[in-house]
Order: C-alpha cells, then sequence, then structure tokens
C-alpha cells in the first residue's frame, strides 16, 4: 500500500500523482475551500467597486459565501454522576464547571442551604436575559 507524501500514513487519495492519506486530503480540501472563498470575497468586492463607479447598483449577481456556522442557542445541562470510581468529575462544557462545583461543595462541606442559594443564584443569572458575556464599551 502506498504511503502518504507528507506524513507516511497509508494513502488513499492521489493529488497531481502524489499519494495522500484521509486527513492530509482533508487539510488540502479546506485550504482549497478557504482560496475559494477568498477569491469570491475579491470578485464581489470589485464588483462593488464598479457599481460604486457607474453609479448603478445591485445590477451585477454576487458570489455566495459560506460562513462556518456558529451555534448561538440554548446551552443545556447534562449531569453525569459517577460512582465508586477514580473519575473526579466529566466536563461536558463550560457551563457545567457551576454543576462541577456544586458537587464538590455537597459532596465536601454537606452545606444544603449554601448549595441551595448558589443553585438560586446561577440560574437566576442564565435566565437574565440582560446579562451578557460581552465586555461592556463605555
Amino acid at each position: 500500500m502506498a504511503t502518504c507524501d507528507q506524513c507516511g500514513k497509508p494513502a488513499l487519495f492521489s493529488v497531481n500523482g502524489h499519494p495522500i492519506c484521509v486527513d492530509c486530503n482533508l487539510k488540502i480540501q479546506q485550504a482549497f475551500q478557504i482560496r475559494d472563498n477568498a477569491l469570491k470575497e475579491q470578485e464581489n468586492f470589485l464588483l462593488d467597486q464598479a457599481e460604486a463607479v457607474t453609479g448603478i447598483y445591485g445590477v451585477m449577481p454576487r458570489h455566495n459565501i459560506q460562513h462556518p456556522v456558529v451555534h448561538h442557542g440554548p446551552m443545556n445541562f447534562h449531569s453525569i454522576h459517577v460512582d465508586r470510581s477514580v473519575v473526579g468529575a466529566i466536563n461536558t462544557g463550560t457551563v457545567e464547571k457551576m454543576e462541577v462545583a456544586l458537587n464538590h461543595i455537597h459532596a465536601n462541606n454537606r452545606n444544603e442551604e449554601l448549595e441551595g442559594l448558589l443553585k438560586q443564584f446561577a440560574e437566576a443569572v442564565f435566565k437574565d436575559s440582560s446579562i451578557s458575556a460581552r465586555p461592556r464599551t463605555t
């Protein structure tokens, strides 16, 4: 079996006569996509400039440029309990750090009043739509 010219893994693809593995092929495809998007953005800019010179706008078609999807939806909490194991905590994301801290308070201090107050506070902050994670600019 042929090996990748870039990293030595088993090659499954051929690019310009060079054997390439799956990982390297993905990197090449991503590089092509980035270059393609840059060329489309440049062409859209040049079309904008041409329309600005002529004073006639919205005549020339533009390229639709794909952008990565960033999820801004609601966050879900998933409590994972591991008992009689060496695993101390399983972190499934940054939001769950509060859950891990509350479990630590519960296990070490047994202060149910403090635990309840912290949980109420965290839920109130989470539900308050006026609070933003973005820093304020003054």
